[in-house]
């Protein structure tokens, strides 16, 4: 597969700018990503006229750069690219999403900021809702997201032609609940379940309710505590097969060997082949064991 990655490929993907917003890329990393890109643009909208010295400002140029940089990144670098490469991308687009929503506070009487917030909200729950129908855990979860975030945004709405500060409380506590219901219920899957080997993912994988892209969560198809190769469904050994499998079923050389010879095993000495030689055999029964033709016992 050349540089940059072709279709398919859970290492690579389509590069692109929706790369870490497609497949499981974005189950990883891309729940809150509307509110955190929005946020760059409103807090510097609100507070960018602030003083040289202002923290606030210069919070949304550190974090928001990191934010963009690291996206542009990971949306085009070449060759592989795991999906758990994305969780360098979550201390910017928290704390994006915090100033963000703090920006939108500091500026909750202005008419702009009233009408943004409720529109925020319904764009971020639906494309949660996506989210999480893209694994079949819990089907219901993207019928609840969807559902308090909508009653959110209303509330907002309502609270902002209204002027009742009890039912914004309200509307937030409800988006909160529905935005974070998404990544609260990956991070607990996760939680729960063991792990082992080097490559994992969040929640639950797309086509199933286990973790990672294939049996036993490795991608590539390899069980659980195995290496994953080449993505050969045994891992470990070359072809998927390990010496006590090759020696079961007859296979010369099932001991590890270099060119297929057995150092350890019962027939001990193998010809370049690696077929055992007479002489290997008739000395097996007598009970003697040796790696090669000057290691026999004597």
């Amino acid at each position: 597969m050349p540089a940059g990655g072709g279709r398919g490929g859970g290492m690579r993907g389509q590069t692109g700018l929706n790369r870490v917003f497609s497949g499981e890329f974005g189950t990883q990393i891309s729940w809150l990503a509307p509110l955190a890109f929005a946020g760059i643009v409103i807090s510097l909208l609100v507070i960018g006229r602030a003083v040289r010295t202002d923290v606030r400002r210069a919070s949304v140029i550190a974090f928001g750069g990191w934010l963009i940089v690291t996206w542009l990144v990971f949306s085009f670098m070449a060759g592989i690219f795991h999906q758990y490469y994305t969780v360098a991308l979550a201390p910017a687009l928290a704390a994006m999403v915090a100033i963000g929503a703090f920006s939108l506070w500091i500026a909750r009487d202005k008419l702009w900021a009233r009408i943004v917030t409720p529109i925020l909200i319904v764009f971020t729950a639906f494309w949660d809702f996506s989210l999480a129908g893209r694994s079949q855990w819990l089907p219901w979860l993207k019928w609840a997201i969807l559902i308090i975030g909508l009653m959110g945004a209303l509330g907002f709405a309502l609270a902002g032609l209204l002027r009742i500060r009890l039912l914004a409380l309200v509307a937030l506590i409800l988006s909160v609940i529905g935005l974070m219901a998404g990544p609260a219920a990956w991070t607990l899957y996760t939680v729960s379940q063991g792990h082992m080997g080097s490559i994992v993912l969040a929640g639950p994988s797309l086509s199933s309710g286990r973790m990672g892209g294939g049996p036993g969560g490795m991608p590539g198809g390899a069980p659980s505590g195995g290496q994953p190769g080449n993505g050969q469904p045994g891992g470990g050994q070359a072809g998927g097969m390990a010496p006590g499998n090759m020696q079961k079923q007859g296979i010369p050389g099932g001991g590890g060997g270099p060119m297929g010879q057995d150092s350890s095993g019962p027939q001990g000495e193998s010809s370049s082949s690696g077929a055992p030689s007479m002489r290997s055999q008739r000395r097996g029964k007598s009970g003697f064991h040796g790696g090669s033709e000057g290691g026999r016992m004597k």
